[in-house]
């Protein structure tokens, strides 16, 4: 069953189109990484949560867009500089460490990313990627990108150290920051 109980008309339906391109602050809402859908690769899927478009537009209509970020790994199956850059960045992995990585508890971490439009040389059609070769992608308190908005209640979420957590507040103040809202 389809329902359009909540919309007023077909304009309300964006469906899940890509941001435009401009440099966002995102959170994590799946990781795929079973390597069917992709060979080679890690899938991770990544909702706009606030940020700044490109042709300073507005930003309103970026809100909730979702971007897949895809990780391919060498052509020895290793990681990459882009698995590394993503890790530390969602702190997934915190700096300084090593250390195997579990990739779905990436789901609730955040990052702030810049997307551009990259035309496929297999297609020719133009798609929206994290630009430099997926490795313009920055935790949320780093101070490259000061200056891009950001979710302030999801920012809550990284408590005082800047540690990016995937859990709820172990307290939550009342009226305070909900973390249903973020994912």
């Amino acid at each position: 069953m389809l329902d359009a109980s909540g919309i007023r008309d077909e304009n309300e339906v964006l469906g899940n189109r890509r941001p435009d391109p401009g440099c966002y602050h995102f959170v994590v809402t799946h990781v795929d990484d079973s390597m069917q859908k992709q060979v080679n690769a890690i899938v991770v899927t990544m909702q706009v949560l606030q940020g700044v478009v490109a042709d300073a537009g507005p930003i309103g209509p970026q809100i909730g867009r979702e971007l897949s970020h895809m990780m391919f790994h060498d052509d020895q199956g290793q990681y990459t500089d882009k698995h590394l850059r993503f890790a530390v960045a969602t702190r997934l992995l915190q700096p300084g460490t090593a250390a195997d990585v579990d990739w779905q508890q990436a789901v609730g971490l955040q990052c702030v990313a810049t997307v551009e439009s990259v035309v496929s040389k297999k297609d020719g059609k133009a798609y929206c990627n994290i630009a430099d070769y997926g490795l313009a992608i920055w935790h949320p308190l780093n101070p490259e990108v000061k200056n891009i908005p950001k979710d302030q209640e999801s920012l809550k979420l990284l408590g005082n150290s800047g540690n990016a957590t995937n859990s709820p507040p172990s307290d939550p103040q009342p009226g305070g920051s909900d973390w249903s809202k973020v994912i």
